[in-house]
């Protein structure tokens, strides 16, 4: 659970280019800023014997890219459970900058079945740096596959970013195909994401407070047609 919950710092890529370009410098300090908070988060729903809307995968669950943390995606989609649902609960997130389908499988989804929390609902975007640190769509595909098969029903998956990307664009409808075969409903980002102008952090890489804001849609979209 540790491991889980104390990810680790801004890679070197971040760390380097941060020294130079000004966007990129802001990320990297959100990277260690927004992961303390979320581990303080964390750390109070782990205590807690309410319910938790946990979140899995990479910096998007961390909201890196917004001006402050409360904007984004997870504690957007919170406000909005929160008009459906009086009863507490609380945040759990288990997502790390950097992480790719694999560190869900093996470090996320595990500590999570550790803890023993009582599942509320669940928000998972990752895949993105698969695409883009390694290209492998084959294994990135299986590791998909496997990842819809293995989440609690509970956790909803968004699509990626796929506008001007060929890979992407292979990598949802594969998402698509999947969640259609499993009858897991997905948050259809790329759906929503038509154009990327005025959604961007400085960085030119994470969403802004406006792109969240559609990141936080998509997922409540998908949360209400997951309701029985």
């Amino acid at each position: 659970m540790d491991r889980a919950i104390q990810p680790d710092e801004a890679g070197r890529l971040v760390r380097t280019l941060g020294a130079v370009f000004p966007g990129v410098g802001r990320t990297r300090d959100q990277i260690a800023g927004y992961r303390d908070r979320w581990i303080e988060n964390a750390r109070f729903a782990l205590g807690s014997d309410d319910p938790v809307l946990v979140v899995l995968g990479d910096s998007l669950g961390q909201g890196v890219g917004a001006k402050d943390i409360n904007n984004s995606y997870p504690f957007r989609v919170e406000a909005g459970l929160r008009h459906r649902n009086t009863d507490p609960f609380n945040i759990l997130n288990l997502s790390r900058s950097g992480a790719r389908v694999s560190d869900v499988l093996d470090v996320q989804l595990p500590a999570l079945r550790a803890s023993g929390v009582d599942v509320l609902a669940g928000l998972c975007t990752v895949g993105s740096n698969d695409l883009s640190r390694s290209g492998r769509l084959g294994v990135t595909r299986k590791k998909l596959s496997q990842l819809l098969e293995e989440l609690p029903s509970e956790v909803i998956v968004a699509t990626l970013p796929d506008k001007g990307s060929m890979a992407a664009k292979s990598i949802n409808r594969h998402l698509r195909t999947e969640a259609d075969r499993i009858g897991r409903p997905l948050a259809d980002v790329a759906a929503l994401l038509t154009s990327w102008r005025g959604r961007i952090a400085g960085d030119g890489f994470h969403p802004n407070d406006a792109g969240y804001e559609l990141w936080a849609e998509a997922f409540l979209h998908a949360l209400a047609q997951a309701e029985p």
